[in-house]
């Protein structure tokens, strides 16, 4: 399976490796995290992944903008939650976007920085702005991203 070899934080995870949490550190605070994967109604398999922070009242603020200075290793520590997913549900598409425009431009610079990693063993589609999907192109603009195994088209 795959490995990224990227500094990123411990986590637990439900039995059901659909919610991992784990504490984002820095010499000011400590903030929790989490990652969710939801099935999305009216899809079959297809998960939309969700992370954030976790609230003092116990849910995940999707939009929260923590200026922890560790965006990196909470971005590998997402994507090793993603390989642990993929490893229990190999025949779920995952679909994720920003919760706002720039975020998506990072997520897709992300893609394009790990493409030669990722692309042996999942296929990476993106989402335009009509809609349309098409297989991952490097400097392309995106509105999501889905990315699933290859052998589950």
């Amino acid at each position: 399976m795959i490995e990224i070899e990227k500094p990123h934080y411990s986590f637990e995870s439900s039995p059901d490796a659909l919610l991992f949490e784990f504490e984002s550190i820095s010499e000011n605070k400590t903030i929790r995290k989490a990652v969710i994967y939801e099935e999305i109604e009216g899809y079959e398999n297809l998960v939309q992944l969700g992370f954030g922070d976790i609230t003092e009242e116990g849910e995940i603020d999707f939009i929260a903008v923590s200026r922890n200075k560790d965006r990196d290793k909470i971005l590998a520590t997402v994507a090793q939650t993603m390989i642990i997913f993929f490893e229990k549900y190999p025949n779920k598409k995952l679909y994720f976007r920003g919760s706002t425009d720039t975020r998506t431009r990072l997520y897709r610079s992300l893609i394009s920085k790990f493409i030669e990693v990722i692309e042996p063993y999942f296929s990476v589609i993106g989402l335009k702005h009509d809609g349309s999907p098409e297989k991952f192109i490097l400097n392309q603009d995106y509105n999501a991203f889905i990315i699933y195994q290859y052998g589950t088209e």
